[in-house]
């Protein structure tokens, strides 16, 4: 059966409210089966910084995805030698299932940086975007490539960072309105980010 599957990777470095409220948002507006939800190996992004390692934001991602019926955690990208990049995780996808049809999730920060992603050529041609467009974005979405501007969804706003989430753990101050409780208690039992 043919399943309209939305894509949703990242660093994930934790995994917050906002980066599910974006998810449910995409998935319930755009009529979506299922959501594939893919932890970055190696962000393109961030080969220079200091990320968690691999395994711990596939298990925090995990734990953060299992009130949601419909999301899964796909472990594509941490398996996968090298750096994540959007072009080989979506190959990937239309070799092991053509007759679905694929569309990126993205917030409107990632969405203005997608001319910089490896062969964006083709990913276009390829699959769709959906750019979660929260209320007071500055971004001008007249700046988005065309195939990311058809895709835009207004979504609500929840402004929280993963670098906010991990300087509060180094502080040791409560993050319990930021992220899923089994993340905080994940983060603290691998002291993660103290």
């Amino acid at each position: 059966m043919n399943k309209r599957i939305g894509l949703f990777g990242g660093t994930f470095d934790p995994i917050h409210f906002g980066h599910l409220s974006l998810a449910v948002d995409l998935y319930e507006k755009n009529d979506l089966d299922e959501v594939w939800v893919f932890p970055a190996g190696i962000s393109p992004f961030k080969q220079d910084q200091n990320v968690t390692d691999a395994e711990r934001r596939l298990e925090m991602t995990r734990l953060a995805v299992e009130p949601y019926p419909h999301f899964k955690v796909r472990e594509d990208e941490v398996r996968r030698e090298g750096v994540s990049y959007a072009i080989d995780t979506v190959r990937l996808l239309l070799e092991e299932a053509s007759e679905n049809a694929y569309s990126i999730f993205l917030g409107s920060d990632a969405a203005a940086g997608v001319s910089r992603w490896k062969e964006v050529d083709e990913l276009v041609q390829l699959v769709d975007f959906f750019v979660g467009w929260r209320p007071g974005t500055d971004l001008d979405h007249s700046q988005l490539l065309a195939p990311l501007q058809k895709g835009i969804t207004p979504t609500r706003a929840l402004d929280i960072s993963s670098t906010e989430i991990r300087e509060r753990f180094k502080k040791g101050l409560c993050s319990a309105h930021l992220l899923p409780e089994k993340v905080i208690d994940y983060i603290v039992k691998h002291q993660l980010y103290s």
